[in-house]
Order: C-alpha cells, then structure tokens, then sequence
C-alpha cells in the first residue's frame, strides 16, 4: 500500500526539510529556556538621576543624532558642573526600557572603553566593580581610569537591570556580557547606566571618596521622568 506522507525524492529537497524541521526545533528549544528564566525575575528597586541642575556651572551634554542612534536609549539626561574645590564632573544616565529585545545589548554595548577611547582616551586602569551605597541600595560600578594628553579622567560606571536577583555590573567585555546572557536566559529586560567623569583630583583614593560623598545627591528613588536628551546639537562628549 503506498504511504500518505512521501519524502521528497530530490536530495536538495530532502536536505530543504531537514533544515527547516531543524530550524523550527532551534527556535522553539530558544523560547522555552528564555521563558523557563522570565517566570523568576526578582523584584528591583527603582531610581533615576538627580543632578545638581541648580549649580551656577551646571551644563547639560548635548547628545548628537549619530550618537543617539547608536545608544538606541529610551530616556536619558545628562550634565557637567564644576564642584566648590575646582573639579571637573560630568553625568549620563540612560534608560533602555523592557520589552525590547536588544535592549540588553544595547545598554551592555554602552562602554567606557569605546565612548572615551573613540575620543582619542586611553584607559590606563580598570578596577573592576566596586559597590557603592545609596539610599539602600549596592550600585555596582566598575571604575577606570583614562588618560589623553596629560588629562586625566577618573570613571565610575554603572549598569542596573531589572529583575535581577543581584546586580552584578558590567563584565571585562561586551562579548562576555552577551554570553552570559544568553547562559541566564536574559531577554527583553529593562535596563538603566549611570557614568559619572571626574577631574581634578590626585589620584583615584581622592577621587573615588569625592565620588562616594556626592553619589546619594546623585541619585533618587523612583522612575525616570517622560524626557529624552536633545538630538538637534552637536555632542561635546
């Protein structure tokens, strides 16, 4: 008796179904071990930027269109000001909301190491994360130090995500940022970073106890408010 279901005759054709019967399997094995981690997201604290906008120095950063294009941020604000003793500080904060896929990537691709080096920085040492409190709360941020010309920058860099049981910060390389990703099961999380540049200090020990001082006035509970940072001038960063 001959069979309902025939195999195609043709090996390309035969080689086509396979494929497509391995792809679908792929895809369906990739949604099931992305949802089987969704369904134990742990509650996070919420908190936005409060810069000192009151200063007499204080500047926000303009962010180009080039710029913005390649952060792909949902919010984000941003300053500069001069502290009382003769410092130098800028701030970014952005915000990557959840729902979109890329959105991890997109906040993980937003390094120290590729914003200040395509400005002509070196970075002459990275210390890895240190938490920092605030308000309650362990930021992780990871801290270099960059140098162009004799000026030197002092970085302190923080990444927070949603739903994450405990924020563990930026990782030695985006490439392993994305990998351990993907091992988490880590999708279409909202994620925020806070970067904080310091000059005019004497070393990184004097910077970073500047920087611990100022950060609870830098930070404040709650969601970021409904604003984008100007694309319309040009980006002095």
């Amino acid at each position: 008796p001959s069979s309902i279901f025939h195999l195609p005759s043709s090996p390309a054709m035969r080689f086509a179904l396979a494929l497509g019967l391995w792809s679908l399997l792929c895809i369906g094995a990739t949604e099931a071990w992305y949802r089987s981690h969704e369904t134990n997201q742990a509650p996070t604290a919420v908190w936005w930027a409060h810069f000192p906008t009151n200063l007499p120095s204080a500047r926000e950063i303009p962010i180009s269109k080039l710029a913005r294009s390649k952060l792909k941020y949902d919010q984000g604000t941003t300053l500069s000001w001069e502290e009382p003793g003769g410092s130098q500080w800028s701030a970014f904060c952005f915000r990557w909301n959840a729902g979109v896929a890329t959105s991890r990537m997109s906040a993980r691709d937003h390094r120290p190491e590729y914003c200040l080096g395509g400005s002509g920085y070196n970075c002459q040492a990275d210390f890895g994360i240190r938490y920092l409190p605030a308000h309650g709360l362990e930021l992780p941020f990871r801290t270099y130090i960059f140098e162009r010309s004799g000026v030197v920058l002092y970085v302190f860099h923080c990444i927070w995500e949603d739903g994450a049981a405990k924020q563990k910060g930026f990782g030695t390389s985006k490439y392993l940022d994305r990998l351990e990703t993907v091992l988490e099961g880590k999708r279409r999380l909202g994620q925020q970073t806070l970067e904080i540049i310091v000059s005019g200090y004497a070393g990184m020990e004097e910077a970073e106890a500047a920087f611990r001082q100022r950060l609870p006035s830098l930070i404040q509970l709650g969601a970021a408010p409904d604003k984008i940072v100007s694309l319309d001038q040009p980006s002095r960063r």
